[in-house]
């Protein structure tokens, strides 16, 4: 139960390692979790330690995402390190997973502990009070990576903040720096017109809901895509639809009535195979 455990904190941190890599993708690579799964080569007899090998293809990604499953590793090692020496996780701990590390060693009793041994690396232990330890963090609110996209409502100069809406139903309080005051202005004079994409720090609640955003790293205009298909634009099937409503139903009844199984023949001028 412990190894399947891991194995599932393993993949949720990868994915979201990967995610922060390669912004501007919706979709993970194909076969991404089947081939960053971990696999127990080997468990001698008598023996506590279970050694877990990564088995993926290299080709399946490319630049700096190819370490993703590897920085995964690293990044739960540091988590119970911190954890179990009493310091605050590092930044780059996606917290809002804090609650499936917290399960990681649940089915051991109070005087069992599991050890995390990397290449390379001291062991950092996992015991009852780590699991309480970050429990407690889970009910504190924390801050964590955030990328979000909306319009420039209000701009407090002196303040330096300003209300992204977002989703299309709120308001979304954001900080930036004084290097960012020309860049925030000229998105609320074109708050009309342009979405504008949000990369940096946020603050959440204990329950993982986005509460403000507290540092900006990237601010940049969205692609024109997110504007025309943004929230509460008609979806695919209300586009499709419109479109078939406009075609005569004369045109219909020539349609051959063997076109699924012929569409080479229809559309190319040859039968298929």
């Amino acid at each position: 139960l412990e190894i399947l455990q891991f194995q599932k904190i393993f993949a949720l941190t990868a994915e979201t390692i990967w995610r922060r890599q390669n912004p501007n993708f919706k979709k993970l690579p194909a076969g991404f979790k089947k081939r960053t799964a971990l696999c127990l080569r080997t468990l001698e007899t008598g023996s506590t330690v279970a050694p877990l090998v990564l088995i993926r293809e290299p080709s399946l990604f490319g630049g700096a995402a190819s370490d993703s499953p590897v920085e995964a590793a690293a990044v739960i090692h540091h988590v119970f390190d911190a954890v179990s020496s009493g310091r605050p996780p590092p930044d780059e701990c996606p917290r809002g997973l804090f609650a499936d590390y917290a399960r990681f060693g649940e089915h051991l009793s109070d005087d069992e502990t599991l050890e995390i041994i990397l290449p390379n690396a001291v062991g950092t232990r996992i015991s009852s009070q780590v699991r309480a330890r970050l429990h407690s963090l889970l009910d504190e609110s924390y801050e964590d990576y955030v990328d979000v996209t909306g319009r420039v409502l209000r701009v407090d100069v002196r303040r330096r903040e300003f209300d992204l809406w977002i989703d299309g139903k709120r308001n979304l309080r954001a900080s930036f720096a004084h290097k960012q005051e020309s860049a925030v202005i000229a998105a609320l004079k074109s708050h009309a017109s342009t979405l504008f994409r949000v990369r940096g720090r946020g603050e959440f609640s204990p329950g993982g809901n986005l509460l403000k955003i507290v540092r900006i790293d990237e601010f940049d205009a969205a692609p024109s895509y997110e504007l025309a298909f943004g929230a509460g634009s008609p979806g695919i099937g209300s586009a499709v639809k419109k479109i078939f409503e406009d075609i005569p139903e004369a045109e219909w009844e020539n349609t051959p009535s063997d076109l699924a199984e012929r569409h080479d023949h229809y559309i190319y001028g040859v039968d298929g195979e």
